[in-house]
């Protein structure tokens, strides 16, 4: 009952650059302000002439030395791989990425944000990955558009003679039991109608100009592992694309796929500051920057809208206060997490009396409320 779709080839290494050649570049000791900034976005660098960068140093599964397998995957639970030293990963499974869990990543780092804490963070390293159904449609589009990534399959369900048929809901039994056959076997459980929408949205982002050319020259789902040279602290990030870092005077852009029910500026905003978007653009330019990839990359979100006509829109977080900020919060993490490793204590909210605050909208309606 698989739904085998096409898959867009991605785009080869040139042959100057073969795996494992070189080492990766250090990381400069600080960054502009405005560093990942388009200036301006469809713009070139002529005037800053060739950015003259060394190939990425690319470790694959069969790099020895580098990736444990056999009879040490006993020895490690159930990773099959274990990276050990920084590094370019262009083949990395996606399960084995996450298993990685002495490299920090963005998605486990912004638990040490306020209002979270120490402790929040420790549990999420526990609880693992979390299967969560509405990231589910965005793993199909990120294969569709990208040709790598989660595979997925079209849930059925059964009728009354017990012959399957595509499921249009999980209300049958039958649908939630293949559901989570599904999802046992690794891969993305999707209705049919939702996989129309899927495709609809990767055509939009195949068929939108600027979306299109900066996802057409490069490699996807491309995994970093770096140091952070101020902490020390080991880090990861996987890309949605790494594009040929032989851009010569061009920028070299980094684009991330979004979908999104509003794909405008101000309610992508809005979502940057819940999801904690601010910090994975910084983060990933960081590990850019310190493997010795681009020496002054961009970074760009390209989100697509779930709802017909599946709008797409391109676009970045230039206002100084916001890169500012998100350099601060990112700092923070890295220093928070290296000092709680360091100590192997995680706190929570502390063990004495706290002061509390009633929200400014509370002050707001009573005041309009009240005689």
């Amino acid at each position: 009952m698989a739904d085998e779709r096409p898959r867009r080839p991605a785009a080869q290494p040139d042959a100057r650059g073969d795996p494992a050649r070189g080492r990766p570049g250090r990381a400069e000791p600080s960054c502009p302000a405005d560093a990942g900034q388009l200036r301006p976005l469809h713009g070139r660098a002529e005037e800053q002439g060739p950015v003259r960068v060394p190939r990425p140093r690319v470790l694959r599964a069969d790099h020895r030395g580098r990736l444990l397998r056999g009879a040490q995957r006993e020895a490690v639970g159930l990773m099959s791989v274990v990276i050990t030293e920084p590094g370019v990963y262009y083949d990395l499974d996606e399960a084995d990425y996450h298993a990685q869990h002495d490299w920090l990543s963005w998605s486990r780092m912004k638990h040490l944000l306020p209002p979270s804490t120490p402790a929040h963070f420790k549990a999420s390293l526990k609880a693992g990955e979390k299967r969560k159904r509405h990231f589910d449609l965005g793993k199909v589009v990120h294969r569709l558009i990208l040709g790598e990534g989660s595979d997925f399959e079209v849930v059925q369900a059964l009728n009354r003679q017990r012959e399957p048929y595509d499921a249009t809901s999980y209300d049958l039994v039958s649908a939630q039991a293949h559901r989570d056959r599904i999802y046992e076997a690794g891969k993305v459980p999707i209705l049919r109608h939702e996989l129309d929408a899927a495709e609809a949205m990767a055509a939009s982002v195949q068929q939108h100009r600027l979306a299109s050319a900066l996802l057409s020259d490069g490699r996807p789902e491309v995994s970093l592992f770096w140091i952070d040279h101020e902490t020390g602290v080991k880090c990861r990030a996987r890309l949605d694309w790494l594009p040929n870092p032989d851009v010569g005077p061009r920028r070299l852009i980094v684009p991330d796929v979004k979908t999104a029910a509003d794909g405008s500026g101000l309610a992508f905003g809005k979502a940057a500051a819940s999801f904690g978007y601010f910090g994975q653009w910084t983060h990933y330019l960081d590990g850019i920057r310190a493997l010795g990839i681009n020496g002054d990359p961009a970074f760009v979100f390209v989100i697509v809208e779930k709802d017909d006509p599946h709008l797409v829109n391109v676009g970045q977080f230039a206002k100084s206060d916001d890169v500012a900020q998100a350099r601060r919060a990112v700092d923070h993490c890295r220093r928070l997490y290296a000092d709680c490793l360091a100590a192997d204590r995680w706190p929570g909210y502390g063990e004495d009396v706290n002061d509390f605050e009633l929200p400014a909208w509370w002050h707001y309606q009573m005041e309009a409320l009240l005689p």
